[in-house]
């Protein structure tokens, strides 16, 4: 797997800025319909990562990012990391924004 860090060290403007960068960078990267398959973020005081049995909560996110299609990380300053994939090729289904094969 690939990887990008952007080095931000603004203010935390959430998920949606970062997530934007993220997919800017990748396209940069000439991933040509990025997709976030997977996402942690560091920063996240009192908050609990998904969990189950067996699993590293530290961890589990890019495993399970890197197994369903993942091919780039892009890193977000110190507290977003995102496993994107490509998703071109890919049907729409409706409005909503999901894809399928």
């Amino acid at each position: 797997m690939r990887n990008i860090h952007i080095d931000y060290h603004g203010p935390d403007h959430g998920f949606q800025a970062a997530s934007l960068l993220a997919k800017e960078a990748a396209k940069e990267s000439k991933m040509m319909d990025p997709t976030i398959i997977a996402w942690h973020q560091s920063s996240r005081v009192g908050a609990t990562p998904p969990y189950y049995d067996g699993a590293n909560p530290d961890t589990w996110w890019e495993k399970y990012g890197e197994g369903n299609g993942g091919r780039l990380e892009v890193s977000v300053g110190d507290d977003y990391q995102f496993i994107m994939m490509d998703a071109r090729g890919y049907e729409t289904v409706g409005d909503i924004p999901l894809r399928n094969l």
